[in-house]
Order: C-alpha cells, then structure tokens, then sequence
C-alpha cells in the first residue's frame, strides 16, 4: 500500500451468479461443448456520409453478432476495423424487410447468406475506415452511440462489426476506456437481468463454443463490472518475469507455461454517507495488531467499532467495514512470510526455497506468491519450482470431487471398499513407477541374506570388485537424480542395478559361493561384503521414496557395524570418492565385452551350449594390461605370449 500499487476501481470480474462471487482466472474450469445463443441484430445508422447514398437515408443499419445477448442493454459502442472492405447489403427476401439496408464484412457475405437463408444483394462496398466516428442508434435505451476503431477485428466470425460492452469483458473495457467511453453494467449479483432484447433482434442461432465455468458449483460465469480492489501488477511484472530467470524450474519446460465471507479481508472502511474508502497506514496498522489477537476472523466477528483505528471514531463521521476479501490465492501467495519468520526465529534453521506442485499452480500459488514476494521484496520467494503430474483415474482422467472418480489415498494405504491394504510406500511408489508389488518384493529380497563379518576391499575377488564399482557408479547417477528431482529416474536406476546386475548377473555367479562355500570361508565373506555396501546404497537410495521400507531393512542391518546411526535418515549420503572408482575397470569392462562376443559366437556355431562350459584363454600382447589382470588374479593362468 505505501508504494501505491493498491487501488480500487470499476472493472469486469469473472462473476459467478450461482456462488455470487467474483472469481479468479485459476477457479474457472473451461468446457468445449458450451451452447450458446448467438444473435444477429441490426442497429439504425445515422450522422453518416453514407446516409448520402441513394435510398439509405432512413433505412442504413449496422449488423452486429454476439453470443451474450444478455450484454445487449449495456452496449456502449460498435467497434469496426478501418482496414477492412464493408459492403452496404439489401436482403432478396421480403420477409426479412428487404427495404432496409445493411453494413457487414464483404468476406462474410457468402456465410450470411446461408445463416440468414436469403440471398444479399451487394449496393456499395467501403473502407471501415468511412465508418469511424459515425453515430447509431442504441438496440434498448434508444440513445446515440459511436463507431470504435479495432484494428484487432477478423472476419473470421460474426460480421465483422463487433458489439462493445465495457462492463461485461476486459477487452471491451479496455477498447472504451482509450475513448473515455463510461462503464455500464446492468446485472445484479445474482445474474438477473429483466430487460428484453426487444425489435432489434434480426436473427438467432445456437452457437458451440468454449465458455468459463465456476470450478465449485460448475455452472456458466459471466464479466461483470463491480467495485474492485487492484494491485498494480503492471508496476513490477517484468520484475518478477526477470526474476524467473534465477529460478531453477523442474522440468525445465515448465518455465513456459500460462468474494467470499472466507479467506482473507481487505482492511478497508467506507463512509457511511459518501462511500469514500478509508485505507490509510494507521487503519491498516490497528486492524494488523487486531488480527494478531483474534486472526482474521476478527474482522468478521468484531463489529465495526472494535476494528476502526481510534483517530477516526470521533472525527464527525460515521464508517462501515467492507466485505471484500482478497484474492483466494492471496492467503497462499504470501505464506513465505510466516517462513521467514520461523528462520529468524531458529538460527540454525536451514532454509530450502523450493515450491512443489501440479502444473495447475503455475497460475495459482507459483503466480501469487512470485507477485507478492516481488510487491513487497524485490525478490523471488524461491529459487526452484518443482512441477508434477496429477493421479489419474481408470479412464486417464483428471480426478475431481464432482465427478465421483477420486480414489481415496487412505483406502489405497489401509484397504476399504473390498480392496486390500497396500501400505504407505506402495503409494508413494506407485507416483513414481508401475509394478509396485514386483518391485517392493525385489527390494525386500535383497535383506534375506544375513551378514557375519565384512572383509577389507583388497582382499575381494575380481567379481567383487567389479560389483562394487559398477554399484557406486549406480549410486553417483542416483545422486545426479535427485539433485535434478528425478525421481523417476532413481527408481529406473535402482531396478536396473536389481535386475540386470544383480539378479541376472552377480547372484548367478556367487550363488555356490554363497550357499555352498564354508561360512567362515573368505570366498563367501567376500560375497557378503559386497551384499552389505550394496544394500547400504540401495537402502539410502530408496529412503526418500519409500521410508517405512528403507527403514525395516536398515532396522536388520544396522547392528552389524559398530556405532551405527539408530536411523537411515540420519546415516547422510554415502561417499562416492574412493578407490574403488578407478579408470582401470574401463579396460576391464572392454575386455569382458571381447570375451563375451566371442562366447556368443561359439555358442551359435554350437561348440558349446552355455558360456559355463568354455575355457578362456586370453593372450596378452600388452605388458600393462597383464600387470593389470595380474593384480587382480582374473584367471588360473596368465601369459603374455
């Protein structure tokens, strides 16, 4: 309010009559089937040098079309484009008064005809341009009004000569307000209007076309103009829209993107006698410290006296509180302040300035809070916007309450309606990927094996070895995921490393260690090693996503090192800098590749039925790749002939 961006003003509302309320661009909900009555209607010429014209002296009309005839009483104007051809047309049909003359869009002449179901005679054809200035008679009050300049006018629709009701749309508001045309609205709070189109109307056809909705009580809206209070959006929006550009947005496409007796008052009285608006610094002040005491119910408990500040209760006159609430993203917008204020309070609080929500929010909270931060501020309330997707139901529609096809998240967690009980991580994966249950089976697989003592890396087999690193590659990658809120792509990650490395690669070739080798044997302890860091890995991978899971398995396995956090969600990430991370496995991993394509030949020329039947035998002609299987004992013999 000190910088001057709060005014009130006449300006068209989306207006929802069923609900009485004005609502804000994100509570419509639009809808592609709505029928409406479009109307044609003819409104007398005069003051025009075509009136000049041979026989049109007294029976020149301009032909209009809308599809809100209901807007009609409150035309203000007739808005035309001045660089479009006009033709002066006489109807071949004496039951349409074939003696009367009328203007329309040459372009539109063929599509008239066939609405109107007449043949249109052409008499002259003119620039909008001769049009503008010219006066006609209103279709209800029978008062003059002018002709508009719209250089925006198509002839796509309609004739192209365009009705102009300023209290019924911006765009009409904003064309009369550039030729101080006044604002006229009609129609109550309750959408009753009882004037009647009368004489004028020339014809009338239903029209399909997309139209707003209340997104609560699912019924048409209207514009109207009513008594509103503004901020000055226009005063610090390109602001806000260069201060997007520090904003991380995940995805990344979604940086292009596009009054109730609830929520939160407008601290504003009025004169009784004279309806002046009384909003100062003080007045707003003694409500604010009202509002600390009693919330903002306050102001519509307390009567009027108890909020009025006291320098204006015996000033000679008499004041009213307003009931104007604010906008309903406004309370929503600015919940970043009772943020700020938690950090002043803990010093140690870290603060992470991140917005998480559906996509349906960009113009909602993401939107709100963006302007009140920058209002007040001069700055962003976050620095990442996290965008998601929306639960479908079995027909791949939006959920909705008014639709009944909202399946309940508790009875998915507790059961209900004749449905199992899945759990709270069964739901918080089901988010993120399908096959749910195969999945959370495969993690819980992996806490069947039971560890005794862990051996020292060096002391790990070549397998081993090559497991570990190809399992700390898998956790830097999960890292990188959620660094960027992949979460999808840790799950990915997870059940690649479960399926492909460990299932179908590493269990198959340790299993006869693991079962049969002594359980005290350094072969099977090896095993057991690489088991115990990669359930480490996967467990604080997969606590973020499902933590009643991640914190059952931590539960079995936390004892067997000693002093061991009590919680997975205290153990932090695990530390991908160390020695098993090392070029050399880059060379290795290639001379597998050679060694298996070779085996897959041998295997379709049927030498042999399986690689397990085969004996390698590798010849060496490089002294640092031998010194390299050397050290890591690869095979029973080693040449480097």
């Amino acid at each position: 309010m000190k910088k001057g961006y709060i005014y009130r003003q006449d300006k068209p509302v989306h207006w929802s009559s069923s609900s009485r309320t004005a609502l804000a661009e994100a509570e419509l909900e639009y809808r592609d089937d709505h029928q409406s009555k479009s109307v044609y209607v003819k409104l007398p010429v005069i003051n025009s040098t075509l009136n000049s014209q041979e026989g049109l002296k007294d029976n020149l009309y301009i032909l209009i079309w809308t599809t809100t005839p209901w807007t009609l009483p409150a035309n203000q104007a007739v808005s035309i484009n001045p660089n479009i051809e006009y033709s002066i047309v006489c109807p071949n049909n004496d039951t349409l008064m074939t003696q009367n003359n009328y203007i329309i869009a040459t372009k539109r002449l063929d599509a008239l005809q066939k609405i109107l179901g007449t043949e249109l005679n052409v008499k002259f054809t003119f620039k909008g341009q001769q049009l503008i200035g010219t006066t006609y008679i209103h279709p209800i009050s029978e008062k003059q009004c002018k002709i508009i300049d719209a250089s925006h006018i198509t002839e796509e629709s309609g004739t192209g000569l365009v009705h102009i009701a300023p209290g019924h749309g911006m765009e009409d508001y904003e064309a009369c307000k550039k030729f101080d045309i006044l604002t006229f609205c009609p129609v109550d709070k309750f959408g009753i209007f009882t004037s009647e189109v009368g004489e004028s109307t020339f014809e009338v056809e239903n029209f399909k076309h997309k139209y707003s909705y209340d997104w609560r009580t699912k019924k048409p809206i209207i514009l109207r103009a009513t008594p509103q209070w503004f901020a000055n959006v226009e005063a610090f929006k390109q602001q806000a829209i260069k201060l997007l550009e520090d904003v991380k947005m995940v995805p990344k496409s979604a940086r292009y993107r596009s009054l109730y007796h609830e929520g939160v008052p407008i601290p504003v009285f009025y004169e009784s006698e004279t309806d002046v608006p009384l909003l100062t610094d003080s007045s707003v002040e003694h409500i604010i410290e009202i509002f600390k005491k009693h919330g903002s119910d306050g102001w519509w408990k307390l009567d009027d006296q108890e909020l009025l500040a006291p320098e204006y209760k015996n000033n000679g006159k008499t004041y009213r509180k307003g009931n104007d609430t604010m906008d309903v993203w406004f309370d929503s917008g600015v919940s970043w302040t009772f943020i700020l204020e938690q950090t002043k309070k803990k010093k140690n609080l870290i603060l992470q300035h991140l917005y998480l929500e559906g996509s349906d929010q960009h113009r909602g909270w993401f939107q709100s809070s963006l302007l009140a931060s920058v209002a007040v501020n001069d700055k962003a309330p976050y620095s990442t916007l996290i965008t998601h997707g929306f639960v479908m139901d079995e027909q791949g529609q939006k959920m909705s309450k008014s639709l009944g096809n909202v399946i309940n998240p508790s009875t998915v967690i507790k059961g209900g309606k004749n449905e199992p009980a899945y759990g709270v991580d069964v739901l918080r994966l089901k988010n993120i990927m399908s096959q749910v249950g195969e999945n959370i089976r495969k993690y819980r697989n992996l806490n069947n094996f039971k560890y005794n003592q862990l051996v020292e890396y060096e002391k790990l087999n070549l397998i081993d070895k090559y497991m570990l690193h190809e399992t700390y590659n898998c956790g830097k990658n999960i890292k990188i995921f959620y660094d960027e809120y992949a979460f999808n792509k840790v799950v990915q990650a997870l059940n690649n490393l479960s399926n492909v490395l460990l299932s179908a690669f590493y269990f198959d070739i340790v299993k006869d260690r693991l079962y049969a080798d002594h359980i005290t044997s350094q072969s099977r302890r090896n095993v057991l090693t690489v088991l115990y860091h990669i359930l480490n890995i996967y467990t604080i991978s997969l606590s973020p996503i499902v933590p009643y899971l991640a914190e059952e398995i931590y539960g079995d396995y936390k004892n067997i090192r000693h002093k061991e956090n009590d919680s997975v969600f205290k153990l932090g990430w695990y530390d991908l800098n160390n020695q098993l991370l090392q070029q050399e496995w880059n060379t290795l991993k290639h001379l597998r590749s050679e060694v298996n394509q070779l085996l897959e030949a041998a295997r379709k020329d049927k030498p042999i039925k399986s690689s397990l039947e085969a004996n390698v035998e590798l010849y060496v002609n490089s002294t640092e790749l031998l010194q390299l299987l050397q050290n890591h004992d690869a095979t029973t013999s080693l040449s480097s002939e």
